[in-house]
């Protein structure tokens, strides 16, 4: 394992949807898997689907940050192909 990466939807849901009914919030969370990847010396990613979301991610000290999804970079592709009149 190289890198801890977070999915933030994934994250979201487990902490709404957890059996034992209390968790950290979602910020807590993402403090959490900084400290552990720092603590083990490996990096630290997440997904997010906005780049202007990037740099506050990077300043937090997240190293490996994916933008978007292949679905969704699709969907939008898709979409624009579809709206254009011939």
């Amino acid at each position: 394992v190289d890198v801890r990466f977070v999915g933030p939807a994934d994250l979201r849901h487990d902490i709404e949807h957890n059996p034992l009914g209390e968790s950290p919030g979602y910020e807590e969370c993402l403090d959490v898997v900084l400290a552990a990847a720092r603590s083990a010396g490996k990096e630290a990613g997440i997904l997010v689907r906005d780049a202007a979301d990037v740099a506050a991610h990077a300043d937090r000290g997240f190293t490996r940050i994916a933008v978007d999804s292949d679905l969704s970079i699709l969907r939008k592709a898709y979409q624009t192909l579809v709206s254009q009149k011939p």
